[in-house]
């Protein structure tokens, strides 16, 4: 996972699987810990069940509230 900005403040969550090359886009609200953890969950708990182990995510101030995300999807999270 990653999180883009983009103009006017916008921000864009990036899901990517390597052996599948399967991709999402999820858009948040904002770019610190708290608008990640309300805006992931959902669209997190869409992916695959083959794609659900763990997510990687690089290790921006963003995720700061991991263990909230953690708990909230039932994954693993990894950096």
């Amino acid at each position: 996972m990653d999180l883009l900005a983009g103009a006017n403040d916008s921000h864009i969550a990036t899901l990517f699987e390597r052996h599948s090359c399967f991709a999402m886009r999820v858009k948040v609200a904002g770019k610190d810990g708290a608008s990640i953890v309300r805006s992931l969950p959902q669209a997190v708990l869409k992916l695959p069940w083959e794609l659900r182990h763990f997510l990687t995510w690089d290790s921006g101030t963003e995720l700061s509230k991991r263990r909230a995300l953690a708990m909230a999807t039932g994954f693993s999270i990894c950096f």
